[in-house]
């Protein structure tokens, strides 16, 4: 999956398919995993930060690194910029689960 990566490091759809890819085959016991795939959403970001899909996508790798708030901040932004966006809404409910849950213990 690097090959593209190192043949064009600007090619933000290249950039968030590698990063969902590695985020889509890593749990969290995978964190180098996951931080890799987040390194790579990161560059796309940098070319396009209003783009669903990949805020979605950081949104996810953000909640399987533990990362509550941060993931909260670009599913909210995911949902700016597509509101019908399914997945993101469930992600949301998830994210408002696991908040709610560490505040009641």
């Amino acid at each position: 999956y690097k090959k593209g990566y190192q043949i064009d490091q600007n090619n933000f759809e290249n950039l968030v398919n590698i990063g969902q890819l590695i985020a889509g085959t890593s749990t969290k016991q995978h964190k180098n995993r996951l931080n890799e795939a987040l390194f790579y959403l990161n560059k796309a970001e940098k070319i396009n930060n209003n783009n669903a899909q990949l805020l979605y996508s950081k949104a996810f790798t953000l909640y399987q690194l533990g990362q509550h708030p941060a993931a909260l901040e670009y599913v909210n932004k995911a949902l700016a910029v597509n509101q019908n966006m399914t997945e993101a809404v469930k992600l949301k409910n998830k994210i408002a689960q696991k908040q709610n849950s560490t505040n009641n213990q």
